[in-house]
This record gives structure tokens, C-alpha cells and sequence, in this order.
């Protein structure tokens, strides 16, 4: 992660840092940037929208964002586990409602994988859920 205004100083140092990883034998095969200026003085593609990890890096923003899934009711365990697994956040930046789902998991571990949820573990983790979904911690500031 470089941090610098001048497009020439950030030529230079990713010249030299990929000099680098040439000499110790790795393959540089992706840079990305949010600066279209650096882009195009090292012959890169430009893209606004990319992925950084599995998650998708707004460049022109300067923005990452999460995917989540669309909100559908949550009724059986299996269902609350498909939610629970559909978190992808590598970063951890919503582990609390990770650890609140798999709490909820925890609940319903003697109920069948197809059998309908009580009424009030249904509505804990549909308002779990629709919190989740209406969160503002799916895109954060990268700096």
C-alpha cells in the first residue's frame, strides 16, 4: 500500500519494487491503483470497479464494499446456516453480526435441518438479518 501525489516518485518505486520480485524469481501479475495517471505510466488497465481480496474496491470512490445477498426470509436452520455462510468478509469488519448468527445457529442445533423455527428465533433472525442488510459498514473508506 503506497501512499504519494507524485505520479513520477510512484513510477519509480513500483519500477523498482517490481525489479525486485523479478530478481527473486515471482511473477508480478496484478497492480492495481486508483490513479489513472500511474496507470497508464506503467502500461496497466484502468479499471474503476475491481476486486481487492474477494472484495470489490470502488477506485474512483476510493471505496471497498461488501457483497450481500438479498434479504429472504430466514424460516429453518438450514436456511439461517445458507445466511450465515454467505458472509464472505475476509477483513472482519462484520464479525459481530457473524458471531450474532452463529449464535443464533447455536439455538436451533437440536432442531431438523428442515423444520420450521420458532415464531421468536424466526423474528430474532429475520430483524438480525434486515439489520444486517441495511448496515453501513458494507463499504468502507480505505483510508
Amino acid at each position: 500500500l503506497l501512499v504519494e501525489e507524485d505520479v513520477n516518485i510512484l513510477t519509480s518505486l513500483m519500477k523498482n519494487l517490481h525489479s525486485s520480485f523479478q530478481s527473486a524469481g515471482f511473477v508480478l501479475h496484478k497492480c492495481k491503483t486508483n490513479s489513472a495517471s500511474l496507470a497508464g505510466a506503467m502500461n496497466w488497465n484502468f479499471d474503476r470497479m475491481t476486486k481487492v481480496l474477494g472484495v470489490s474496491c470502488d477506485t474512483q470512490l476510493d471505496v471497498l464494499s461488501l457483497f450481500i445477498p438479498e434479504i429472504s426470509p430466514i424460516t429453518t436452520k438450514r436456511t439461517l446456516l445458507s445466511r450465515t455462510m454467505a458472509i464472505y468478509d475476509p477483513v472482519g469488519w462484520l464479525d459481530l453480526f457473524s458471531l450474532a448468527f452463529r449464535a443464533l445457529l447455536r439455538e436451533c442445533r437440536n432442531a431438523g435441518w428442515d423444520d420450521a423455527l420458532s415464531p421468536d428465533l424466526q423474528s430474532r433472525a429475520n430483524r438480525l438479518y434486515e439489520n444486517f442488510y441495511n448496515t453501513d459498514r458494507k463499504y468502507v473508506r480505505k483510508y
